[in-house]
């Protein structure tokens, strides 16, 4: 959901309404002393609605305009799960964060602050964009203390009612 607000003939406000999925495929730091080091793999997969404000530049009049955008966002966690396997038939499943997490005190914070770039193409009714967003705060904290940055790049298509 976009909202775009003309501020001039090529600059226009841009708020936006976005549900997205980041996550990673790490491979997890597990050593059992009877058995060695195994090679256990964890996913993570996080839900937000994010609301970036972005500033878009348009370039030309032509059949196809081309843009750039740029701005700060803010994100809300509204779900996420973890998914363990290669350590042992009884540890191996699917987890929420607060079960994931284990003795973390914070985990997978509810908010996620960062800065959305990108450039794209309009034509009438259509726009298609690629953006890079950049979290600018932890997201995350994992058992050994080791924090987390979100970092996505998006495939955006727009059409206008």
């Amino acid at each position: 959901l976009s909202l775009t607000a003309p501020l001039s003939h090529n600059i226009s406000l841009a708020p936006e309404l976005l549900f997205t999925m980041k996550g990673t495929t790490d491979k997890v730091l597990v050593y059992f002393a009877d058995r060695g080091p195994p090679n256990p793999t964890g996913t993570s997969r996080i839900s937000y609605i994010e609301v970036p404000i972005l500033v878009r530049l348009s370039f030309g009049s032509w059949a196809f305009r081309p843009f750039v955008t740029a701005g700060p966002e803010v994100a809300f966690k509204v779900g996420c799960n973890f998914t363990v396997s290669g350590i042992d038939p009884f540890l191996d499943g699917k987890f929420g964060c607060s079960q994931a997490t284990l003795a973390a005190e914070s985990g997978v914070k509810s908010t996620d602050m960062g800065a959305m770039v990108g450039a794209g193409l309009s034509s009438g009714r259509v726009s298609v964009s690629v953006r890079y967003d950049l979290s600018l705060t932890n997201s995350s904290l994992d058992i050994y203390g080791a924090y987390s940055k979100n970092r996505a790049i998006m495939a955006v298509v727009g059409v206008t009612p």
